[in-house]
């Protein structure tokens, strides 16, 4: 996110700028993440996405951290009980 103030009214506006992401392999996913989030996170290649699952129970702060990332990089949460995760689409 970017702010930008106005120079007459002073208003803040907030702008969210949305690009490409590349995320052709676990290491580019993985840098996606700052190292807090990274180490709660296990990255699997599964060919034309990556699956990030959780080593442990995440709790609201972290997961709506980590689910706002892999938005941000066109993927999504699949909830599957014990075995949820998160994936993500390789370019």
């Amino acid at each position: 996110m970017v702010e930008f103030k106005c120079p007459k009214c002073g208003v803040v506006l907030t702008v969210t700028v949305k690009g490409t992401v590349e995320t052709d392999s676990i290491s580019d996913v993985k840098a996606l993440f700052p190292v807090e989030l990274e180490n709660l996170l296990i990255f699997e290649d599964k060919g034309t996405f990556v699956r990030v699952k959780p080593r442990q129970f995440l709790g609201t702060e972290y997961f709506s951290r980590i689910a706002s990332i892999v938005r941000e990089a066109g993927g999504e949460y699949v909830s599957a009980g014990k075995d949820s995760h998160f994936v993500i689409p390789k370019d």
